[in-house]
């Protein structure tokens, strides 16, 4: 602590500014849901891990099943349909092209599940994931991968370097959801009535 204080400090922050920021994220931590990884999980991340040809995209790609595989455990939980295996991270070319962690939820759309480590301050983003989701939710993972916790979420993005302090709780990402799956019913309903 006595490290991150003294950076902290130099980078211009005042004493009082830095206090407020580890208050605000030791109240937001305390928020966090903490899930565990199943050995299924971390048989899967390191299989697709060692597909990869280098060593920060075997890092990225075992990062990033992990969330995802903790999202989908958490919503499975929670009585929210998912389709673990159909999102863009559960295909081989993707992962090897693209910084993907999506999770299709049913009658919802894609959920982008993105990994940070412990510690981190923001979430980075990819651009490539900007347009086509229905939300963000940020988990922490970090080894020995055996559990992680699910930080947040955000409906929206469009920063790269998206704060933390910014996400909302993990219970707004239920209201989103069930947000989609009413919308979804009226439109049927009124599509029925014309």
């Amino acid at each position: 602590m006595e490290e991150a204080c003294s950076g902290q400090l130099h980078t211009g922050m005042t004493t009082i500014g830095f206090l407020r920021l580890v208050h605000i994220m030791s109240s937001f931590e305390e928020a966090a849901l903490i899930l565990p990884i199943t050995e299924a999980a971390r048989q899967v991340a390191t299989k697709f891990a060692n597909r990869q040809p280098t060593p920060s995209k075997m890092d990225q790609v075992h990062l990033n099943t992990l969330a995802v595989w903790v999202v989908n455990d958490y919503l499975q939980l929670m009585g929210i349909e998912t389709h673990l295996h159909t999102g863009d991270s559960w295909n081989p070319v993707v992962q090897l092209s693209a910084d993907v962690a999506d999770l299709e939820v049913a009658e919802a759309g894609r959920l982008e599940c993105r990994p940070v480590p412990t510690g981190a301050t923001t979430c980075y983003i990819p651009p490539e994931v900007w347009w086509d989701r229905i939300g963000y939710v940020v988990v922490e993972v970090a080894p020995p991968f055996r559990s992680a916790q699910v930080l947040g979420f955000t409906p929206t993005a469009g920063t790269e370097h998206l704060p933390l302090i910014q996400l909302q709780p993990v219970e707004a990402l239920l209201a989103h959801l069930s947000e989609f799956k009413t919308s979804d019913a009226t439109e049927i309903a009124d599509r029925h009535q014309s």
